[in-house]
């Protein structure tokens, strides 16, 4: 996931979009896990997939990473045999963003 933003000076929402595809590439070379799997995959998916609508939509880089934590939201709520062993499920999903 890093790799794919070495050399940038600058995360752009397309950047970012490209890292949350490599990391999902570089964990499924050493996983066979789907979505519905209770993996760490159930998380990463749907955030990827929010992110990249958000964008699509044309939505602001900022607006769409707070997107990834609602979709992981409604994703633990929709199947509730995905529990966390966190109060909110959105907390495995961290991005730090720099204004």
């Amino acid at each position: 996931m890093a790799d794919y933003a070495d050399q940038k000076e600058t995360i752009t929402a397309e950047i970012f979009a490209g890292m949350l595809d490599a990391g999902l590439n570089d964990l499924w070379e050493i996983i066979q896990a789907q979505v519905g799997d209770k993996t760490i995959i159930d998380t990463l998916v749907p955030a990827r997939d929010a992110f990249r609508r958000a964008i699509i939509a044309g939505k602001d880089f900022h607006i769409s990473i707070a997107g990834i934590q609602e979709s992981v939201r409604i994703r633990y709520a929709v199947d509730p045999r995905l529990v966390a062993n966190s109060a909110d499920p959105a907390d495995w999903v961290c991005v730090r963003v720099e204004y």
